[in-house]
C-alpha cells in the first residue's frame, strides 16, 4: 500500500512511499523511475523541500531518513532517530528549515535543520498517537493533533 505520495511539479517527480518498506521516484514526462530507497520498517509518512531536493520519510520503527535527490537517483543523507514508536506525521517548514515530526509515542519532534547543528526539542503534551501537524511560519505557530481528540499550540519561536 502506497502510504504518501508527491507530486512535485517544478522538479518533474512523482514520489511515492509505501507499506512495502520502499521510496520511488519517477519522471512526470517519461514514467521511468530516477530512483528509490530500501527501508528496514513500513514507510509511514513523507515530506519534500523543492528548494534543496531533500525529501524526509518517517517509518514504522520510528526513524526519518533524509534522502537527497537527483536526476540520477537518490542518495542517503542521514537518519534521524528520536521516536520510540512510529512516525505518523510529518511537517516540513522551509522558512526557518524545521522538520516536525508527530508519532505514535505521543510526542512531536522539532528538528533544527536550518541551523546545522542538528538540535531537537521534544514536545510532550498528548495522551495518544500524534496524528496530524501543521505550521505557521508568520506566528511561528506549531499545531499538533492526537488520537486522544486534542489539538494542541505550541509557540516555536
Amino acid at each position: 500500500r502506497i502510504t504518501a505520495l508527491i507530486f512535485a511539479k517544478n522538479s518533474g517527480w512523482i514520489l511515492s512511499s509505501a507499506r512495502d518498506k520502499t521510496f520511488a521516484a519517477h519522471c512526470i514526462e517519461t514514467s521511468n523511475k530516477i530512483g528509490g530507497y530500501t527501508f528496514e520498517a513500513w514507510c509511514t509518512a513523507m515530506k519534500f523541500d523543492s528548494l534543496s531536493k531533500h525529501v524526509f520519510i518517517g517509518d514504522f520503527a520510528g526513524q526519518i531518513t533524509m534522502l537527497k535527490l537527483q536526476q540520477s537517483g537518490a542518495s542517503l543523507v542521514t537518519v534521524l532517530k528520536g521516536h520510540t514508536a512510529s512516525v505518523r506525521s510529518l511537517f516540513w517548514s522551509d522558512g526557518p528549515q524545521l522538520l516536525f515530526s508527530g508519532s505514535a509515542d505521543n510526542s512531536v519532534i522539532v528538528w533544527d535543520l536550518g541551523g546545522r547543528r542538528g538540535t531537537t526539542y521534544e514536545l510532550q503534551g498528548h495522551q495518544n498517537k500524534v496524528s496530524a501537524l501543521g505550521y505557521s511560519k508568520n506566528t511561528q505557530e506549531l499545531i499538533s493533533a492526537g488520537e486522544d481528540s486534542v489539538i494542541v499550540l505550541w509557540k516555536v519561536s
